[in-house]
């Protein structure tokens, strides 16, 4: 397939996604006190999709005004999130379809708590728990889960949303070689120039393009899955 023709492609998808995320205008609230642990389970997952919601809007935004260094830095957290969200679904329909419900509940809790710094020590000391009822796995861990998905779904054996946030996707948003080298370009004697007006290039949009229809595809095989979860334990859309 000619490249223009998967640009193409890629903007189609790209827009399928915008409205995937336009179509859900809202999500219960989740009852104080809840009378039943499957709704802080959908919660979290409701919080997730908004975090990815957003995350894409800012993409959108920076594919807009040409924002390269905004793109990467958005497609870092849009990706990790929805790794981070692939991994929780993965995992409460594990324990709940064995019956795990408290399982999938403290997932939940962690999924929405935990994080670096928070909770801290003392406030899970004063809930009778300890930091390990809140720590959550490294990103690397939640990729492998999604990766063993994948492979199976697809009959393949490498390694794709690990390999390509490696080589791709972090670097783009870290000051690693590929976040320098997007400050650059090379001038025609053989000169480098960290260029202060640099911003975009048709290839930098269709690489960037490609890694966030590929995190949209990820989020939505999920998100299907996490839909049928609702519709199973009759929660309300």
């Amino acid at each position: 397939m000619k490249r223009k023709i998967i640009i193409k492609v890629n903007w189609q998808e790209f827009y399928e996604f915008d409205k995937l995320y336009k179509k859900q205008q809202q999500f219960p609230p989740l009852p104080n006190p809840y009378t039943d642990k499957i709704q802080p389970i959908s919660h979290t997952g409701y919080l997730m999709f908004v975090r990815n919601k957003f995350l894409f809007r800012g993409i959108k935004a920076s594919f807009k005004n040409k924002n390269l260094y905004a793109s990467y830095a958005l497609l870092k957290s849009y990706w990790e999130n929805s790794i981070a969200f692939g991994y929780y679904i993965i995992n409460i329909s594990q324990h709940l379809k064995s019956g795990n419900k408290e399982y999938a509940f403290k997932l939940s809790r962690k999924m929405a708590l935990g994080g670096r710094g928070f909770v801290t020590e003392r406030m899970a000391r004063n809930k009778g728990k300890t930091l390990k009822d809140f720590t959550l796995p490294s990103i690397a861990t939640m990729m492998n889960a999604i990766d063993n998905v994948l492979k199976t779904k697809l009959k393949i054996t490498d390694s794709i949303s690990k390999e390509l946030y490696r080589s791709m996707v972090a670097e783009g948003g870290h000051t690693t070689y590929i976040g320098l080298f997007i400050c650059g370009r090379m001038l025609p004697n053989g000169s480098g120039l960290a260029d202060i007006k640099k911003s975009w290039s048709k290839w930098e949009e269709s690489q960037i393009l490609n890694l966030v229809v590929m995190a949209s595809k990820i989020f939505q095989i999920f998100w299907n899955r996490f839909e049928n979860i609702r519709k199973n334990y009759q929660v309300t859309p």
